[in-house]
């Protein structure tokens, strides 16, 4: 028994050895400079490429040095180094940048002038390839590349601005008819030296004018008083086609205009060149002069009625109990109870016009403290004058949408149109506005530009 008891305790497996945990180790940062303890944990170690902990109580620096050929720590430092290396190509890169941008102003340059000039698309589309050979020594130059659909793309990123510049001359014989008689009374010796050569032909009725000396005097006189007028109808006019114009401000010039008329009419004024003219007439001839001066006085008369007949001066006009809108004097209470608001305001310029005024009443308030009085001069100051900026619109349309470029898109010229309207400045002033415009040049730089 004893001899089978024996046998049976050494053929028993031996207990297994207890397996301790490996801390951390000060000594390998030697080895691996890129690990550091962990202060809370000290079975852990912490490698500062990788930003992470990573165990090493199983396997000691084996474990650093298996995470150290890892894929991913590799392609750390492999970034890194690159991105440490980039602080070195700052300054090429910005200047990279900056060129960039100027190609950029320079194609945008290139479409405004073509717009604003009227100029084909086609036209540009050769400019710009032409540009390159003819500059060969501009860098820029080299880089253009804005053809038709670039440049109708670029044509839509247009830019808000506030204000417009008054359009003091339309295209028509009524504006033209003033410098018109400006020209003849100015070239008056010129013309009829020219009419009485005898090598040059001259009509049967201009004859009878510049053979007769009184004759020649009735034309001037009648010249003069035209010109005279005119001047006055010329201002309202201009006036009247502002594009900043409100509907109150109409109501007190055509106010002026039929004032202006009558007082001439009522003090016999003709103008200083036609009462000298009338008085040189007086003393060959003084039924002709008063039957002039009584031609004159008719012809106030027709202008007053006609006035009359196409606008109503009268109090029971609506825009005359608008008229506190100009804010030419304090507005009352009783002006303003209709509106259901009081606004006590004291005007101290009157250089102003209407909307300019009221922005400054409404600045020192936000829109909910004035929110009644504000939604009335907002639709006030939105109806049109008159139709006189509308007819310009079809009329620069008309010059774009010729019968040359019917083949352009809605889009193409509703967007020259806008930037013909909202942009009133030459083609050099125009770049240099773009380079303080640095929202437009983000626009310029994305791809949607080319989405329909």
């Amino acid at each position: 028994m004893s001899g089978k008891e024996s046998n049976t305790m050494d053929d028993a497996t031996p207990p297994k050895q207890a397996k301790r945990l490996t801390k951390y180790g000060k000594t390998w940062e030697t080895s691996h400079p890129l690990s550091k303890e962990v202060k809370n944990n000290t079975f852990k170690a912490f490698c500062t490429i990788c930003n992470e902990e990573l165990s090493c109580a199983h396997g000691g620096i084996s474990d650093l040095k298996h995470h150290a050929s890892s894929a991913s720590h590799i392609n750390i430092i492999k970034t890194k180094a690159s991105s440490a290396l980039s602080k070195f190509i700052n300054k090429p890169n910005d200047a990279v940048l900056e060129f960039k941008i100027s190609v950029s102003f320079g194609e945008i340059t290139c479409v405004y002038h073509t717009v604003n000039h009227g100029l084909s698309y086609n036209s540009m589309d050769c400019g710009h390839k032409l540009l390159p050979t003819v500059c060969s020594d501009s860098k820029i130059a080299q880089k253009f590349s804005c053809g038709r659909a670039k440049a109708t793309a670029i044509n839509k990123l247009k830019v808000d601005v506030e204000c417009l510049r008054l359009n003091k001359h339309v295209v028509t014989r009524f504006l033209t008819l003033g410098p018109a008689i400006q020209r003849i009374l100015k070239l008056w010796p010129a013309l009829k030296s020219h009419f009485q050569d005898e090598d040059n032909e001259c009509p049967t009725s201009l004859q009878n004018i510049f053979i007769s000396e009184e004759e020649e005097n009735k034309m001037l006189a009648y010249f003069a008083f035209l010109h005279n007028v005119k001047f006055v109808l010329e201002n309202t006019m201009k006036k009247l086609e502002s594009h900043s114009l409100t509907v109150v401000e109409m109501h007190v010039q055509m106010n002026t205009l039929f004032k202006k008329i009558e007082q001439r009419m009522n003090d016999n004024l003709s103008g200083r060149q036609t009462k000298k003219i009338l008085d040189l007439l007086k003393q060959s001839n003084v039924d002709l002069a008063e039957s002039m001066k009584n031609d004159f006085l008719s012809f106030y008369s027709n202008f007053i009625t006609y006035l009359r007949k196409m606008y109503d001066f009268s109090a029971h006009n609506m825009l005359s109990k608008l008229l506190f809108f100009n804010l030419d004097t304090v507005i009352s209470y009783s002006e303003l109870v209709s509106s259901g608001e009081l606004l006590n305001i004291h005007v101290d310029e009157y250089d102003f016009n209407a909307i300019q005024k009221w922005k400054t009443v409404f600045k020192p308030f936000s829109k909910t403290d004035v929110q009644n009085i504000f939604q009335i001069v907002e639709f006030i100051m939105s109806i049109p004058s008159s139709n006189c900026y509308v007819e310009r619109f079809f009329s620069q349309m008309s010059i774009k949408w010729s019968d040359v470029r019917n083949r352009c898109l809605f889009e193409i010229i509703r967007d020259e149109l806008m930037i013909m309207f909202n942009f009133k400045l030459d083609c050099k002033s125009f770049y240099q506005y773009l380079k303080t415009n640095k929202n437009f040049l983000k626009k310029l730089q994305l791809s949607s530009k080319y989405e329909k």
